[in-house]
């Protein structure tokens, strides 16, 4: 079959077979969109940017919370040729800004909620067209419900090939300026197959998709629900207590969310009272979650899945396997990322790219049709990732006997005291262990004697009254001489982006230089 064509079938299966059923329900407004009026709205989309004049290649930008237009827009991509990029709108407005203007989208579909930034987007794109996506429309722009009010596009697809780019999808910017990796056809339809295999996904999954709709974890675990007939869930702003109604209520099937998700869900009061019964999977990506956070779901019998991914490999490399994980398993596994999924190839290599001794720590690479192309309009870091056919992800991670995986921490976040690579995750998952915190990160700073000293960060409980002496002492008690960090400092909070990962470039602008951070 030519790509084209497994393309089209990729996009408008469900729509065919299942018209009827639910594809999207929006949880706030308690709209619920079928497979039949996503393609037809998407074919709609469709329609008005080839009217305005859009051809392959050209970018089409998305600023938005969750809803279902998301996915009307992704499925207008393969009939027009065109590229989504989807932005996170709580950058800065300078990053924001440089984005925009290198990406150069010709049409951009924001939701009123963003008017006081898209009015700064309009200066620094003047040859763009604004479509806003609700009713609110405070520039008189076109209307979205005009644009649904035309006949879809009953015209030939674009054609394209497997390698052709769908998506720009950005990277956090954890560590500084964002950058836009190209999502191919290949990468989602290899994204969405793996986890549909991997998972087991059927159209009786019913799924809350927390994630928001710039990060990549979000569209490929999305669109498995939808590759597979089932329903996704949306909802504008992330409410603890809202979601324990939905799981029970809507009789959610699977839960996919970032530690912090969880954490805020096992500390409400609802949590013990919450009917757990139809879910059979519970996922977790974006960072390593403690086994704290994983207790509470364990004693309701849930099986609790970490997922390892990136942007730039596809959010499914490792997961411990859904079929064949107990959760005696899962507590003898607790903080292991799991073993290589379906379509990925995973090696852990030293500083000469030779593979390590298991045991040994090391960087994760990886090789997968789910690896993005490459990075947009920028083919130095393009050649520094993707090295003959495989991801360098700069992770360090260690495989224990039994082919377990376990990611150590970021490689350039590992620090040298004395000649010896310390890995702060860790520490962090030791300091995490604690009832009293709430929240920790462990980063190296500069130390004229040992090269690097390790410096604690750690947010309280809510309640809870401990002194940085009394954690250091507690520190010293448990871990080797060498990995007990120089400084602890006690803050009200460490800065995180939407899907829990630390800023770490502003961590260091405000913390790394003095011990107090002053």
């Amino acid at each position: 079959m030519e790509d084209s064509s497994l393309l089209y079938s990729f996009f408008v299966n469900r729509s065919v077979r299942d018209p009827e059923r639910t594809a999207i329900f929006e949880y706030d407004s308690k709209e619920r969109v079928t497979y039949r009026e996503l393609v037809r709205n998407a074919g709609r989309v469709a329609a008005f940017l080839k009217m305005m004049g859009l051809e392959k290649g050209d970018r089409v930008a998305l600023c938005s919370r969750n809803a279902h237009w998301c996915f009307e827009l992704l499925y207008a991509m393969p009939v027009t040729g065109t590229v989504l990029t989807t932005y996170n709108i709580r950058l800065k407005s300078q990053e924001l800004n440089s984005l925009l203007v290198c990406e150069a989208p010709k049409v951009l579909f924001y939701e009123s909620f963003y008017a006081e930034k898209v009015s700064q987007f309009k200066l620094a794109l003047p040859d763009t067209l604004f479509v806003v996506l609700d009713d609110d429309n405070p520039f008189g722009d076109i209307a979205y419900r005009g644009v649904l009010d035309r006949e879809p596009w009953n015209g030939a697809w674009a054609e394209l090939g497997f390698e052709d780019i769908c998506m720009l999808c950005h990277t956090g910017g954890t560590t500084g300026t964002p950058k836009a990796a190209k999502i191919s056809y290949r990468s989602i339809f290899y994204n969405t197959l793996n986890q549909v295999l991997e998972y087991s996904t059927t159209a009786f999954d019913i799924m809350y998709v927390s994630f928001p709709l710039f990060h990549i974890a979000a569209w490929s675990t999305a669109l498995s629900i939808l590759q597979s007939g089932g329903c996704i869930i949306f909802k504008k702003v992330f409410d603890t207590d809202d979601t324990l109604r939905m799981i029970e209520n809507e009789r959610m099937t699977i839960i996919s969310g970032s530690p912090a998700v969880y954490q805020r869900l096992s500390k409400s009061p609802l949590f013990d009272k919450t009917d757990f019964s139809s879910i059979r999977c519970v996922r977790c990506g974006a960072a390593p979650p403690s086994r704290e956070i994983m207790e509470p779901f364990w004693k309701k019998g849930l099986v609790f899945l970490n997922v390892y991914g990136m942007t730039e490999s596809g959010t499914g490399i490792l997961s411990l396997p859904i079929g064949s994980t107990t959760i005696d398993t899962l507590k003898e596994k607790a903080g292991s990322a799991g073993k290589p999924m379906i379509f990925a190839q995973v090696r852990i290599v030293d500083d000469d790219g030779n593979d390590v001794r298991p045991g040994e720590p090391g960087e994760l690479l990886v090789k997968s049709g789910m690896l993005f192309t490459g990075y947009w309009q920028n083919e130095e870091e393009t050649r520094s990732a993707l090295q003959d056919g495989w991801l360098h992800t700069g992770d360090m991670a260690r495989c224990d006997s039994d082919g377990f995986y376990y990611i150590c921490g970021r490689k350039k976040h590992m620090y040298i005291t004395y000649g010896e690579n310390i890995f702060p995750l860790e520490i962090e998952n030791f300091i995490m262990s604690w009832p009293e915190t709430a929240d920790c990160y462990v980063f190296g700073v500069p130390d004229k004697e040992r090269g690097e000293v390790g410096k604690a960060l750690i947010a309280l409980a809510p309640g809870a009254a401990l002194s940085e002496d009394e954690i250091m002492l507690r520190l010293k008690g448990q871990l080797s001489t060498i990995k007990v960090p120089r400084y602890i400092q006690i803050v009200d909070h460490i800065p995180r982006n939407e899907v829990g990962k630390v800023l770490t470039s502003e961590v260091y602008e405000r913390y790394s230089l003095h011990s107090k951070g002053e």
